[in-house]
């Protein structure tokens, strides 16, 4: 449960609108209702908790990384450059700043958004120090450390003739307008890369960043 809301808000010195929206949007982005609202209080649905558990390690291994980090940089000062899918970012830069203020006030935190492809080359380069991606197999020259697995799904409207479907193979897919997201995405690439596998014209209708 988070409780009162506007005890919530004044804690992380936001306003209790900017919570509703923020909690509202990832809801909409989700597809699920993660809070039930009980008058001036928030109590986790089985969704919510679900979604929970899958963040958790996320936030983790954040917080163990830069902790190590923290042992060869300044104590009382240093930024720490982290690289984001911006899909990612909208549900998870809100916790993830909150605990790093909390652990280290001292150390500024500069996000980076970009696409998995993308962040690989910075990380390559030494523009950044870490990076919560999505991938498949991981270049040598970087460490990995795994937060959780995901399974691709496809979302549509409800009066889609698919809809009626408890699944669907790969060719259902042939000329149906698709929304991916852009270019340096993971999730592009691979969905590409499974459809021409199998000779399916993929017909893009709009790329996106979320």
């Amino acid at each position: 449960m988070l409780g009162n809301l506007t005890r919530v808000a004044e804690r992380h010195f936001v306003s209790q609108p900017n919570i509703t929206i923020a909690i509202k949007k990832l809801e909409t982005e989700l597809g699920v209702t993660l809070f039930d609202r009980k008058k001036n209080k928030l109590v986790l649905t089985e969704e919510g908790m679900f979604f929970l558990q899958k963040i958790e390690p996320i936030l983790i291994a954040l917080k163990n990384s830069v902790a190590e980090m923290k042992d060869y940089r300044n104590e009382n000062g240093g930024i720490v450059t982290l690289g984001i899918p911006p899909m990612i970012s909208l549900f998870l830069f809100s916790p993830l700043f909150k605990h790093f203020r909390e652990i280290y006030p001292e150390m500024e935190l500069s996000l980076v958004e970009e696409g998995t492809f993308g962040l690989h080359d910075k990380l390559s380069a030494g523009e950044l120090d870490l990076a919560i991606v999505i991938i498949n197999d991981c270049p040598k020259e970087l460490v990995t450390v795994p937060l959780m697995t995901q399974q691709h799904v496809v979302c549509m409207s409800d009066k889609h003739p698919l809809a009626k479907k408890d699944s669907i193979d790969w060719e259902d897919l042939q000329y149906e307008p698709l929304i991916l997201m852009k270019k340096d995405s993971w999730h592009r690439k691979t969905i590409i890369e499974e459809c021409t596998k199998r000779g399916i014209h993929t017909h893009i209708f709009l790329s996106s960043n979320r």
